[in-house]
Order: C-alpha cells, then sequence, then structure tokens
C-alpha cells in the first residue's frame, strides 16, 4: 500500500467514525483544494508533507509514521478500538482532543457568524 492509499484510507476511516463527513470537509481542513486531495486518490500527485503536517494539527490521532512507513496503527487514540482492520470509537468519559478542538472552532465560527449579522443590521 502507498502513501497516498493509506493517507486516504484515513480519510474513509474518519468518515466511518463520524469524524468526518465529506471530501471536501477534510480538504478544507486540511486548507487544501478539494482538486489536490482528488489528484492524491488517484495518483495523480504524492500526498506532500504540508498536508501531512496539516493532517496531524488537525487530526492529532492520527499516526503519520503509519501513512509514511505503514508501520503501526492508523490511529494513536486510546478511545479507538482496532479490530481486523476496521476501527469503532470506544464508549469512555475520554474526551478526544479532535473533538476539543473541533468544539473551540465551532464556538468560534458561531461568534463570527453573529458579529457579522450584528454588522450586516446596522
Amino acid at each position: 500500500m502507498t502513501e497516498n492509499e493509506r493517507f486516504i484510507l484515513i480519510l474513509e476511516t474518519l468518515k466511518k467514525l463520524g469524524l468526518l463527513r465529506t471530501d471536501k470537509e477534510f480538504a478544507d481542513n486540511l486548507h487544501i483544494k478539494k482538486t489536490s486531495l482528488s489528484d492524491i486518490r488517484y495518483n495523480r500527485k504524492c500526498v506532500s508533507i504540508d498536508i501531512l503536517r496539516n493532517c496531524k494539527k488537525t487530526y492529532p490521532i492520527i499516526n503519520l509514521n503509519w501513512i509514511i512507513m505503514g508501520e503501526g496503527k492508523m490511529f494513536t487514540a486510546d478511545y479507538l478500538n482496532e479490530k481486523d482492520g476496521e476501527y469503532n470509537v470506544l464508549n469512555s468519559e475520554k474526551e478526544c482532543t479532535y473533538c476539543k478542538e473541533k468544539d473551540k472552532r465551532l464556538v468560534a465560527q458561531e461568534k463570527l457568524i453573529q458579529r457579522l449579522e450584528q454588522l450586516l443590521k446596522a
């Protein structure tokens, strides 16, 4: 399996886990164009170090060693359970770092929307 294939497998697994809905959302979160993601998917371009860096910043549960070298597990989080190559979220009281960060971004975006709506009314 190539780095591109492992990278796309991460994307598909995040969608299965409900941590991501669409390819576009993934691309937006990594600050890349959806076409760049498509280029990686169809091997027109290799996943770059910048994309991998953004991937790790946005999704700290991802094991970059797995993407680059194919070693270890896909995810480093202890709230994910792997069985026969499939991952599922464990029912645990621990909150994932990714979820906390996503919640912070949502709150910040909501505040920004409210400020913009106020400016439009003025």
